[in-house]
């Protein structure tokens, strides 16, 4: 066991350290003495040439950098420090470190504990910041061995003024009995229903204590329960766990002080010691679960068990989809925060996926394990979602999906959408993929839902660039660039839409065109909107032939437009024709195809 002869000095100067050091067992083995987190702040090495009393270092005993809850509060500044062996006489030198020096003072106290926790000796006296390190506080008490000492202030008014000491001076004494002492955590234990809390606890072995340390725990709440590992503590070991467990169902509790009991066997020590921690039951219901990548909410509530949040039978809305029973299995939903999952506790039981919307979107019906551990600091894809024969989306077969997870709680959800009736399948069905965003706070953001496709061919007719957006209900609407087949191909701009499922109109109109469509025939306008039955585009056309005198066309033809979509291409102009575009010749009627004929 570490630790130092008796009848022996040693001094702690802390100049073996750099400033910044956090001190716990360092002086351990070489000078006897430790401090633990659990009894206060373990002493921080500061750098003060001019004002330590040897050499440049002390150390404050208020310094909580790196510490949880650093920067939360003030405290007063204390430390504890545990002997391996017991002591007759200890000194120090207090001061108050302080790099800009005012005239604040602070209250230094001194206190030396004997083996039952009762105080065998104190010192006191107040010191200046800035000062030098010279008031010594010592105890001597060679009748009463001092097994620990506390170094502080007790002073109200003293909260954050850094405390310090240099040159910690003990003296062992001879012959001291194998001795033992606990010091659990002193955090209350907040033990939620059906979870257990850990609760360390150190042994402070004195004297050469080596043998079995046996645990046992009284006091408890109703249905809370105790047990130690190891137990019991063998050897030279200095440290044991309280593991308190409360039951699913236990009802929740006001605060208990929960006795524990060590007993040692021989060479341990002589004497039996206790110590107290308090602890409750309290309910386990977390109705919001966040963590990055995934914000979880329920009316129900969620059982947290370590890493693990659980729900059962409950409806929980997950960055805005919403996860429901399929049936009344009782499933339980397992959100991990650790592991990046969310699965059904029984992967067979079935989960309905909805997207959060009024009224909900279905996307998925069956059991759930995704996984969204991988994707680094950018979105995490969603392994395991898929759609499992959910039909439509804002009236579009879906044929499959990729969701991910972003850190903000969001999803990012890309449905492929399949179009399979005209124009998107004349060489068969085409799918495309639209992209939307949900989160718990709104409606989704479908703002990304459109359909691009570059080049689509229809026989005699071609579309270019198409994009479609979503508008409301199963309505999608936008435009392309339709190039009509003459003997020259001519473009212009269509709007373009589909609803619930199914084509919805193509229409386009433009004049003042003037554009060779044959010889010496001319497109002057054009307006027309497509028919499916016949797949035919219907509309009006001014078409001019022949030389212009004087920006004069000799004959123009102005009347209704069918044209046939098949290979060849058909166009039949039924109208007036005209001479100088004046004078009324008569009806006309004209055919064209695609091979060139007029």
């Amino acid at each position: 066991m570490p630790g130092v002869a008796s009848a022996d000095t040693k001094t702690v100067t802390f100049d073996e350290y750099p400033a910044n050091t956090r001190i716990g067992e360092q002086y351990h083995v070489s000078h006897g003495v430790y401090f633990l987190a659990s009894e206060g702040i373990q002493p921080w090495v500061d750098s003060a040439p001019g004002k330590a009393h040897s050499d440049d270092n002390v150390a404050d005993v208020v310094n909580c950098t790196g510490l949880a809850g650093c920067g939360e509060g003030f405290y007063l500044p204390r430390t504890t420090g545990r002997l391996d062996n017991d002591a007759t006489a200890i000194s120090l030198y207090a001061g108050f470190y302080d790099p800009s020096p005012s005239m604040q003072t602070v209250q230094a106290k001194l206190t030396a504990y004997g083996d039952n926790d009762q105080v065998v000796g104190s010192d006191s006296a107040t010191v200046t910041a800035g000062a030098t390190f010279t008031t010594k506080l010592e105890i001597a008490t060679p009748s009463a061995p001092i097994s620990y000492f506390v170094y502080e202030s007790q002073t109200p008014g003293d909260e954050g003024k850094a405390l310090a000491f240099d040159d910690l001076s003990i003296t062992y004494g001879t012959g001291g009995s194998p001795n033992f002492s606990i010091t659990p955590n002193p955090a209350p234990a907040e033990v939620a229903q059906g979870t257990t809390v850990d609760v360390p606890i150190h042994i402070n072995r004195s004297n050469g204590s080596n043998g079995n340390v046996s645990f046992a725990a009284s006091g408890l709440p109703p249905g809370m329960t105790a047990s130690f590992s190891p137990n019991p503590a063998t050897g030279t070991s200095t440290s044991t766990t309280l593991h308190l467990t409360a039951g699913q169902h236990a009802a929740p509790s006001q605060y208990s002080q929960i006795t524990i009991t060590a007993t040692p066997s021989p060479g341990a020590g002589s004497t039996v010691r206790t110590a107290h921690v308090l602890a409750r039951i309290r309910e386990n219901c977390d109705r919001v679960v966040r963590f990055p990548y995934v914000d979880a909410r329920s009316d129900d509530c969620m059982v947290k068990n370590g890493h693990q949040h659980m729900a059962t039978n409950a409806l929980v809305r997950v960055n805005g989809l919403v996860i429901k029973p399929a049936d009344d299995s009782r499933p339980t939903l397992v959100i991990d925060d650790q592991n990046k999952t969310i699965k059904g506790a029984e992967l067979t039981r079935p989960w309905k996926v909805s997207v959060d919307s009024n009224p909900d979107i279905p996307i998925y019906v069956g059991p759930i394990d995704w996984s969204f551990a991988d994707g680094g600091s950018g979105p995490h894809k969603v392994l395991g979602f898929d759609l499992s024969g959910v039909p439509i989306l804002k009236g579009l077969p879906i044929t499959g999906i990729e969701t991910s997870f972003l850190e903000s709680g969001k999803a990012r959800i890309k449905p492929s959408v399949k179009l399979a009736f005209w124009p998107f399948n004349y060489f068969g069905a085409i799918t495309s993929s639209v992209q939307f965003t949900t989160d718990n706070d709104h409606s989704p953001d479908f703002s990304g839902l459109d359909i691009k496709l570059a080049k689509l061919d229809v026989l005699a007719l071609e579309l270019k660039d198409v994009q479609l957006h979503w508008q409301e209900g199963g309505t999608w609407s936008g435009g392309a660039k339709a190039v009509v087949n003459f003997s020259h191909k001519y473009t212009i701009g269509a709007g373009f839409g589909i609803k619930n499922g199914d084509f919805d109109f193509l229409r386009a109109s433009v004049s003042g065109l003037n554009i060779d469509i044959g010889p010496a025939i001319f497109l002057q306008k054009i307006g027309f909107e497509v028919d499916r039955n016949p797949l035919t585009l219907v509309g009006t056309i001014g078409i001019t032939a022949g030389p212009k005198v004087a920006g004069v066309s000799a004959v123009s033809v102005n009347g209704a437009l069918r044209a046939v979509l098949a290979d060849p291409f058909v166009v039949e102009v039924d109208g007036t024709a005209k001479v100088a575009d004046r004078y009324k010749i008569g009806d006309a009627f004209l055919r064209y195809t695609s091979t060139g004929l007029f």
